[in-house]
């Protein structure tokens, strides 16, 4: 009986190591698909160019929402290669802009004064400060780590960007905004001067498939 008992222990010691082992395997193989997601987010992207359209990026924009994705195929203006990046909006409106990468900034190229400016800095450091190209906004790093707190979930580390309006060309846009950039997830929203936040990033969809749902909720 005793023999029957340890026989009976041992057996049982047995099915519970490889039941560890499976699930040890499982664990492993899922952290494995997350690294794999998402290692196209590494690297400080603080603007993320994805190069297919099938990557999207979701915001809530007050009771809208916008997305954003990358053509699948550049531009070229004025001997450059731009990222062309779709904005639509829940109400209907799309923008487009050409965005390209220089040794030290991003840089957006503006159809109506066929010129570029900076969009940020590639390694955006606390005081870095620019001017659009018709000087029509100020941008400045006024913080860096910053936390961006958000409905859906909090960003770390983010660096916060201030831009104001010298002139009144977008007289319908606020003087004053605050810019949140994720080094992990790029643009991820912004707020007022009152920190009342107006925009913020719900989902990033990687390698979607026609026919795949995104939900706007």
């Amino acid at each position: 009986i005793q023999l029957y008992k340890s026989r009976n222990v041992v057996h049982n010691f047995e099915k519970r190591k490889k039941k560890h082992k499976y699930m040890k395997k499982i664990i492993l193989g899922f952290i494995l698909i997350i690294t794999m997601s998402f290692c196209l987010l590494e690297d400080n992207n603080y603007y993320l160019l994805f190069e297919k359209a099938n990557n999207i990026k979701l915001y809530k924009y007050g009771k809208h929402y916008y997305y954003e994705y990358f053509m699948d195929e550049k531009k070229e203006i004025n001997g450059n290669l731009y990222y062309v990046e779709i904005r639509k909006y829940s109400f209907g409106d799309i923008d487009t802009t050409f965005i390209r990468k220089s040794d030290i900034n991003y840089l957006q190229f503006n159809r109506k004064t066929n010129s570029e400016s900076i969009l940020l800095p590639l390694i955006p450091k606390k005081g870095d400060n620019w001017l659009e190209n018709d000087g029509s906004w100020k941008y400045e790093v006024i913080e860096e780590n910053a936390t961006f707190k958000t409905p859906n979930k909090n960003y770390e580390n983010c660096i916060l960007v201030k831009c104001k309006q010298l002139t009144s060309r977008d007289s319908d846009k606020n003087e004053e905004y605050l810019l949140y950039y994720s080094k992990d997830f790029g643009f991820v929203g912004n707020v007022d001067n009152e920190k009342n936040v107006l925009s913020y990033l719900k989902e990033i969809k990687l390698n979607t498939k026609k026919g795949d749902k995104i939900s706007t909720k």
